[in-house]
């Protein structure tokens, strides 16, 4: 995607972020022509000097710790307006913020505002009064090759999509699944259920039932959705299948036997198996987890409240893993909606809270 003009640009940021920014300032850095990361921060509704004192050297810390790049271009999105003004919305913080940026080294490509009633750059010094018409944002066709698949999603990356199954569906599922608890005298907090019933034979191999279910089609999806949300419902099984839908199954294997079987606390596991669950070590297979993202929307869209937080923080991590925190964000804010003090939860959200992408985000 090329952009020969900042409309070009506004319009093109959408679809490389995934989802429509709103409130918020996007700071794309450049290596080249090229951008090699990006990043969103939330805005405020009212502006104050001590805004670009709290995401400055965040966001120069961050942007320093990326291999390649030189140059950086901000843009905010906001529904704030220009009014019969020429003063650019935010325009004290982003000056603010480009001297920091300018300070630790980077060059300026442009710094842009998409605002309610126009937009413009505050560094052109010709901009009219109201800024420029939305109409050429609207009218750029330098997203028109992109795939239908690559479009930027409804929502601006704060939502959470769940596909909510009908009520009588969630019932159904909770009855079902408390007919196991009952059967299998299993409690989901605290122990590993007796695979012994011959309607769980599928859970004899717990790694293969895992890594099978990321390539279910309609009909298994019906047969082995409630195994696999009840088995979810305790932590270990819980990171030990997020952690090898994010690897492989070789990895799983290892990760199942020291966290589900010999029940090993973070200070006994394998130094790459914890490192992995904070963002450290390789950098996570991404179709893979595209794949148990999909499967884990589905699962909790026939959940009811009460089994939702372990998918839920499962969503939370492996979006993290792939750079999409805003989306982790809201998924945890679900998941604390429900249970508060939901450990992993808490945990997360702690993380992505202070802007912390895992450290393969930082990878060549």
């Amino acid at each position: 995607m090329k952009a020969a003009t900042a409309a070009d640009f506004l319009a093109m940021v959408p679809h490389l972020l995934g989802f429509t920014p709103r409130n918020s300032l996007v700071v794309v850095l450049f290596d080249g022509k090229r951008n090699s990361a990006m990043m969103r921060y939330d805005l405020p509704p009212t502006p104050t000097p001590e805004l670009a004192r709290v995401i400055g050297p965040l966001m120069v810390g961050t942007l320093s710790r990326f291999p390649r790049g030189q140059d950086v271009a901000i843009a905010v999105y906001t529904d704030k307006g220009f009014g019969h003004r020429t003063a650019v919305p935010y325009s004290p913080v982003v000056r603010a913020l480009l001297r920091q940026v300018r300070n630790a080294g980077f060059g300026i490509r442009d710094a842009l505002c998409s605002a309610a009633d126009g937009y413009g750059s505050y560094l052109d010094p010709h901009l009219p009064t109201g800024g420029r018409s939305l109409a050429d944002i609207a009218s750029s066709t330098v997203a028109d090759e992109v795939p239908e698949g690559d479009r930027a999603e409804n929502g601006d990356g704060r939502d959470a999509p769940i596909r909510e199954a009908p009520a009588f569906v969630k019932q159904m599922t909770t009855r079902a699944m408390q007919e196991f608890y009952d059967e299998q005298d299993y409690q989901a907090s605290r122990n590993l259920p007796v695979w012994a019933a011959d309607e769980l034979e599928c859970l004899s191999d717990m790694p293969l039932f895992v890594e099978q279910a990321l390539q279910w089609d309609d009909r298994q999806y019906d047969r082995f959705e409630l195994p696999l949300l009840w088995i979810l419902q305790s932590p270990p099984v819980r990171d030990f299948a997020m952690l090898q839908w994010a690897s492989n199954l070789d990895m799983g294997d290892r990760i199942f036997r020291q966290v589900v079987l010999d029940k090993k606390g973070p200070s006994r596991i394998d130094a790459d198996i914890g490192a992995m669950m904070l963002g450290g070590g390789p950098g996570p297979d991404q179709n893979r987890i595209h794949a148990a993202i999909a499967l884990l929307v589905k699962l909790v869209g026939v959940a009811e409240d009460q089994h939702r937080p372990a998918p839920l923080v499962m969503l939370a991590w492996l979006n993290w893993a792939i750079g999409r925190g805003s989306r982790a964000g809201a998924y945890l804010d679900l998941a604390l909606g429900i249970d508060p003090g939901y450990g992993m939860a808490r945990l997360l959200n702690t993380v992505v809270s202070n802007g912390m992408p895992p450290e393969w985000a930082f990878e060549e």
